[in-house]
């Protein structure tokens, strides 16, 4: 691995976490953690380093290496990976959660900006929602539980922004309580 400093990045809550910043052709040990795929910028004072995406996983070796935000990250100028080591999935959740509270990154699908609706636009809401079943269902064949279920939670999101709208409940394709095929729930 081809480290190359320590970086903090703080969470939406206060709470620092500390990672470790390495360059985007690091091979990685079959580790879980949290990562973010930033935009290092070296100046005078240091570096600086901009999220681009923010994710967690069970096996930095599986994941990193055929990421699907590669081309988002690389567009938008991504060029460090930075991993924060963690083998609980409980706790990799809640890190990356609060994570993306604090950071509008450029490659996460981010709910609430995207899908902020009104009574006039439920339409939209309706192709967001499908969207979402979508990737959840593609995410369960492709074995991805992590995507899979940010995809279900992104689809309870969608349904209590409807009704918070006077939408008059879920919408129009239904609530889907599993998919076929992938086995998710």
């Amino acid at each position: 691995m081809s480290k190359i400093s320590d970086v903090t990045f703080a969470g939406g809550s206060g709470t620092e976490y500390k990672f470790q910043a390495y360059t985007t052709d690091t091979r990685f040990k079959d580790v879980g953690a949290v990562y973010i795929f930033s935009k290092r910028v070296v100046g005078s004072n240091g570096g600086t380093h901009t999220p681009r995406y923010i994710g967690q996983t069970d096996s930095l070796s599986d994941r990193i290496p055929s990421h699907e935000k590669w081309p988002c990250v690389e567009k938008n100028g991504g060029n460090c990976i930075c991993v924060h080591v963690d083998s609980d999935e409980d706790s990799r959740l809640d890190k990356e959660t609060d994570l993306r509270a604090a950071f509008d990154t450029s490659c996460n699908e981010q709910l609430k900006e995207e899908y902020e609706m009104t009574p006039k636009n439920f339409e939209d809401l309706d192709k967001a929602f499908s969207r979402k079943v979508v990737e959840e269902s593609e995410a369960s064949r492709r074995g991805d539980k992590h995507t899979a279920k940010q995809a279900k939670k992104d689809q309870e999101e969608i349904i209590r922004k409807k009704d918070e709208a006077g939408g008059f409940g879920p919408p129009k394709t239904g609530r889907i309580t599993h998919a076929t095929g992938g086995g998710a729930k």
